[in-house]
């Protein structure tokens, strides 16, 4: 497993972040630039769209990720898997995982 900055990463690898967060994802994403989807944000009113436009103002280097949160509920212990996109600064350290994490089954859970 290869240490990498977020600025080196290519499209279609999963990476995880360097700090231990279980069941979390980064993928480069491939077909948007940061600039198109903070303007997509502006324009749909997300009310975090002056977050990621301040951070791409201050990190013009920015790169787009679409990270995978992925788990089990504790009471029911059904299965939940969240995808959500965010900018990463270009210095931001990832780990490339070797395997593609998470449910890859077509199994449905009891």
């Amino acid at each position: 497993m290869s240490v990498v900055h977020a600025a080196q990463t290519e499209a279609g690898r999963i990476y995880r972040d360097t700090r231990p967060y279980p069941g979390v994802y980064f993928m480069r994403v491939a077909r948007l630039t940061p600039r198109a989807w903070v303007r997509r944000l502006v324009n749909k009113g997300d009310p975090l769209a002056g977050f990621w436009g301040a951070l791409l103002k201050n990190h013009p280097a920015a790169v787009l990720m679409a990270c995978r949160h992925r788990g089990s509920c504790a009471f029911t212990g059904k299965r939940w898997e969240t995808k959500r996109y965010v900018l990463l600064v270009p210095s931001k350290r990832l780990r490339e995982v070797q395997a593609r994490p998470g449910y890859t089954t077509n199994r449905r859970t009891p």
